[in-house]
């Protein structure tokens, strides 16, 4: 019941929009039925359209329900083993007719296990696919652009980051997450591989919004901001970073899972692995 309970907080503001907006309608019927002295035709109309509230909030709830039945056995899977094959194996049994929305999922997986050629053909998949929807677009070229920098292919990371950019940072200033902070994270990076300190700050300044929102992308943040100084050789600030990090992640309690620990160490080597030359004769 508590992954279900993620899933519904998710999507709160969903519904309550939706809610409200059904509410007014019902609204406008009250304030028909008291100008009307709420004759037979009212109560019947007033009858259907709390009926048309309840049913379209039970769908949205119903709809919300399959994706979490579609996501929680493999989420337990990550929380019991981190992320593995067997995870990605799951959700494609879960996932038989894959999307452009699925297929970006399995390259999320991918990237996550630094196996960057299977993220490649995920991806490429993917963009031979229609994308319904401006997150779907959005997602696609955010991690096009991460799995780029992490093949150290710097000019095309900042080729689909740039042909991308207009779109994606007037999604993510209004929805702030995840997607968000991916999406200040490459911008961060690759102005900082451009020399651009202040560019990079602008960037990781901008994930506060979705860091109030979800309190572990704070370590996405600092692990981005720890990449940045490593690509400026300021160690001193870098190290520093990481120490504060590896201190904070044994005392913050608000991870979702048991396996968010392994995946924020991982992503700290995978910055390393990157952007510290001396580290690179040992995670290399």
């Amino acid at each position: 019941m508590k992954n279900y309970r993620s899933y519904f907080r998710a999507n709160l503001k969903l519904l309550l929009s939706v809610l409200g907006i059904m509410l007014l309608f019902d609204a406008a019927i009250i304030m028909s039925g008291i100008e009307n002295r709420f004759n037979g035709e009212f109560l019947i109309s007033m009858l259907i359209f709390l009926g048309v509230t309840v049913a379209v909030m039970a769908l949205l709830c119903m709809l919300i329900v399959r994706t979490a039945n579609k996501m929680i056995p493999v989420a337990k899977i990550i929380d019991e083993k981190g992320m593995c094959p067997e995870a990605i194996e799951k959700y494609r049994q879960l996932n038989p007719k894959m999307g452009a929305k699925e297929h970006c999922v399995l390259a999320s997986y991918y990237l996550a296990m630094e196996d960057t050629d299977s993220a490649e053909n995920e991806l490429t998949a993917a963009g031979q696919l229609q994308m319904y929807d401006t997150v779907t677009e959005v997602y696609y070229s955010e991690l096009f652009t991460q799995m780029r920098l992490k093949q150290r292919r710097f000019y095309e990371a900042a080729l689909m980051h740039n042909n991308h950019l207009s779109v994606n940072r007037a999604y993510c200033k209004a929805h702030p997450g995840a997607i968000a902070v991916e999406h200040y994270s490459n911008g961060a990076l690759l102005e900082a591989l451009n020399g651009n300190m202040g560019g990079s700050m602008d960037n990781i300044n901008a994930m506060e919004k979705s860091i109030k929102k979800i309190r572990k992308l704070a370590f996405s943040r600092n692990t981005v901001l720890m990449g940045v100084y490593l690509i400026m050789r300021d160690y001193v600030n870098a190290d520093s970073i990481k120490d504060r990090m590896l201190k904070d992640i044994e005392t913050f309690d608000r991870f979702d899972l048991k396996s968010d620990k392994q995946l924020i160490m991982q992503d700290i080597r995978s910055m390393q692995t990157m952007f510290d030359e001396r580290t690179w004769n040992i995670y290399q």
